[in-house]
């Protein structure tokens, strides 16, 4: 005789397992296999168990052998159903199992972009710093040429002041020498004092302050190329900000489906065993409705009444 043999392990579901896998089996597999196993239990081992086929008479056994035939035919179509509904959830688990691993390998390749997108961004941001470290240098320098430029104009302006000062000492002397020694002042003046101011006083302060000017335009310049490279850098630090949160939020996604694809394919094995178990109980159950159903039409040709079935 037949015994239902389906492990209560398969149906201890672990903390991790998901709630619909669990209403699925609760509501769609084991009522018709509680079905089965109360006709089975009640209505034909009992009723073997209990019967004492020697005291039996003919009408006796034929009524007999039609509650079997009925009780095993409920049976049989109660696992009937079990098997039909084990293989829907097995078929169902498949395709999310398939769903899952389609879901793993889309987020996986996102991951490898976004990965790629922050290398490459390290790689911009690397280069902005180099140049930002450039342009800060650049400007140390420039700030030195102003500076140097500053010294020149000044040094002009000090030498224009001299040259001035020339002139009016020369003036000076000439006024009060030119009665007594006006031939020596002539000498004097084309010879020493003449040439020695004019030299001094050629054309110094403008060249110092186009030189200014122009090292003061490099300076800007210099100081605009360090916010440019500044925010470049802030940009390329946000951007990978960025990417590092989409990142790890890609990978919290991975990482939930990978524990999912573990449960489904727990699920799956668990479905599959079920399934397997019920489909062997069917088998069994469906040899024995023959062999009752063979009993019956025995006995009704033996003893030419019919038994309604």
């Amino acid at each position: 005789m037949v015994v239902l043999l389906v492990p209560l392990a398969c149906l201890v579901f672990a903390d991790t397992q998901q709630e619909w896998y669990k209403v699925q089996i609760e509501t769609q597999v084991l009522p018709f296999y509680v079905l089965a196993y109360h006709n089975l239990q009640n209505h034909v081992l009992n009723e073997l168990l209990t019967v004492d086929v020697a005291s039996l008479d003919d009408t006796a056994v034929g009524q007999l052998v039609n509650r079997l035939y009925c009780a095993i035919r409920e049976v049989y179509n109660s696992l009937q159903q079990a098997v039909l509904a084990s293989e829907q959830l097995r078929v169902h688990v498949s395709d999310r199992l398939t769903s899952s691993v389609a879901q793993a390998s889309a987020y996986e390749q996102d991951v490898l972009d976004k990965e790629s997108a922050i290398s490459q961004v390290d790689q911009a941001l690397s280069g902005a710093l180099t140049q930002l470290a450039l342009a800060e240098h650049a400007v140390i320098e420039k700030e030195k040429a102003v500076a140097s430029a500053d010294q020149t104009v000044r040094d002009a302006e000090y030498a224009i002041e001299q040259a001035k000062k020339c002139r009016g000492k020369r003036s000076w002397f000439s006024q009060i020498t030119r009665p007594i020694v006006r031939p020596i002042e002539n000498a004097i003046k084309d010879v020493v004092i003449k040439p020695i101011c004019s030299v001094i006083n050629y054309g110094g302060i403008d060249n110092a302050k186009s030189r200014r000017n122009d090292a003061y335009n490099q300076l800007q310049s210099a100081r605009a190329q360090v916010e440019h490279y500044r925010q470049v850098g802030a940009g390329h630090r946000t951007t990978k900000e960025s990417l590092e949160i989409q990142l790890n939020g890609l990978r919290s996604l991975l990482a939930n489906i990978q524990v999912a694809f573990q449960v489904l394919q727990s699920e799956l094995t668990v479905t599959m065993n079920i399934a397997e178990e019920v489909r062997q109980m069917y088998k069994n159950e469906q040899s024995f409705h023959d062999t009752i159903l063979t009993i019956d039409q025995n006995f009704l040709m033996n003893n030419s009444f019919l038994f309604l079935i």
